[in-house]
C-alpha cells in the first residue's frame, strides 16, 4: 500500500486482512527496532487482529556479486533478527543471479 506504515495496518485491518508483509529496507528498518518499538508494534498488531505474515528485504545486488558482500549478509542476518522479533517465518530476498554451474564463481560459492 502507498500510505505511512501505521496507516497501512489500520487499512489492512479495516479491509479484513489477517497478515501484512513489512519491507525491512524502506517501511521499517531492523535498525529501528528497539525493543520498546518492537513491543509497541506487536500490541497495534494484536490491536488490530494482524500478525506479520512475511518480511521483505530486497536487496540491491545478489549474493554472488562479492562487491560489499558482508555488508548484505549482515544486513539480511539483521532483517531475519526482524522477522523473528515479529514472529514472522518467512523472509523475502532475492538471491540474485547464480553463476553458470562450469563458471569460476560458482566454485566459490559452493
Amino acid at each position: 500500500m502507498k500510505q505511512p506504515f501505521k496507516k497501512a495496518l489500520h487499512t489492512a485491518a479495516r479491509t479484513g486482512c489477517d497478515g501484512v508483509q513489512i519491507d525491512a529496507r524502506n517501511e521499517l528498518r531492523p535498525s529501528e527496532c528497539s525493543d520498546t518499538a518492537v513491543r509497541q508494534l506487536r500490541k497495534l498488531l494484536d490491536d488490530l487482529n494482524l500478525r506479520v505474515g512475511s518480511v521483505r528485504f530486497p536487496n540491491r545486488r545478489g549474493y554472488a556479486e562479492p562487491t560489499d558482500l558482508q555488508r548484505r549478509v549482515e544486513a539480511t542476518l539483521d532483517a531475519m533478527r526482524m522477522a523473528s522479533q515479529f514472529r514472522a517465518a518467512t523472509l523475502v530476498c532475492s538471491l540474485g543471479a547464480l553463476p553458470q554451474e562450469d563458471s569460476p564463481q560458482r566454485s566459490e560459492l559452493e
